[in-house]
């Protein structure tokens, strides 16, 4: 295998590289550096927008597997055109594959965003984009599907991935959670998809690896199987401050809430919104039993993934209070 992983620099692309480098050849093309010492030798400083350039490395190192995982993703955008790294990147990416025969592979990363939440996909090609950034996917899959590329492509949608070395957790959630200032809303179980990453790049390996017939043009959500939100929130609030999370009534988590809203449009620095409410207390519902078919059940458990989180947290992250 001759792997070439646009944003290896990344999150996941850097948990990838750690745990398969021996196992291929990997070149990782990303505008950022790594996040790895030791990964340095991998990398070529390269921005997915400039096609030229891309499609001469393409050239030269004749890739057998390409994993597109280099993308802007937030949702702060305010239309598609704000993530040109998405549409545009992708787009160069699958023309650099059709013009260059060496590649049997190709995974494209979209996200579980292109599926508005809570609804179920009925099909693979099923698309109800959710915020900008969730229409920017939306729009790479398209162009895919009507590409005419005919190597073996396969799409992923990851979920909710964490881990170490995650790229928002440190500086948002988990200090929250250290200091006792997150509060849940309600207490019904809201079903949530997380994925830990070490169960996510072997999901993805596994799918760069297997037959064709299995992964052709198809989609596979990266993600572990669905958990009680409350549960994963409290596993790690044990772990930084021996308590469980504190809990609040959903309607008066719903007026904050509506108080956010309001001091959004007077441009007020506020905390909470209604999209966040709902973000955080819709049921997620998506098809990921095709993925632990094709992988295999998580290896790594919710209580194994937090411990080397807090290992990870204490020789990195020293914002994070912990209380022992």
């Amino acid at each position: 295998m001759r792997l070439l992983i646009t944003g290896g620099s990344g999150f996941i692309g850097s948990h990838l590289i750690a745990k398969y480098k021996e196992n291929s050849e990997i070149i990782n093309i990303n505008i950022a550096t790594p996040k790895v010492n030791s990964h340095q030798a991998l990398w070529k400083k390269y921005d997915v927008k400039d096609f030229n350039r891309l499609n001469k490395l393409f050239c030269e190192f004749k890739p057998t597997h390409v994993l597109h995982l280099a993308a802007k993703a937030n949702l702060v955008g305010n239309s598609v055109s704000d993530y040109p790294d998405n549409t545009i990147g992708s787009s160069n990416v699958i023309e650099c594959i059709k013009q260059n025969k060496s590649v049997d592979r190709f995974i494209l990363t979209s996200t579980q965003f292109v599926v508005w939440p809570g609804e179920y996909p009925s099909s693979d090609d099923y698309l109800k984009p959710y915020t900008p950034y969730g229409e920017s996917k939306a729009q790479t899959e398209k162009d895919l599907r009507e590409s005419n590329c005919d190597v073996c492509w396969t799409i992923i949608r990851p979920t909710n991935i964490w881990g170490p070395w995650h790229p928002a957790f440190p500086k948002e959630m988990w200090p929250y959670l250290a200091r006792g200032l997150y509060f849940h809303p309600g207490y019904k179980p809201i079903k949530k998809h997380y994925g830990y990453v070490e169960n996510a790049i072997q999901q993805i390996w596994s799918i760069l690896n297997s037959p064709s017939e299995i992964v052709n043009r198809r989609v596979f959500y990266i993600t572990d199987p669905p958990i009680d939100n409350a549960d994963w929130l409290n596993a790690f609030s044990i772990a930084l401050r021996g308590k469980e999370i504190r809990r609040i009534p959903r309607v008066l988590w719903w007026v904050l809430a509506a108080i956010g809203d309001y001091a959004k449009v007077l441009k007020i620095p506020y905390p909470l919104s209604s999209e966040r409410y709902f973000r955080m207390t819709v049921n997620e519902n998506l098809p990921y039993e095709k993925t632990i078919d094709l992988a295999g059940m998580p290896r790594i458990t919710l209580d194994e993934g937090v411990k080397k989180c807090i290992e990870w947290i204490e020789k990195n992250a020293p914002h994070i209070k912990r209380i022992k």
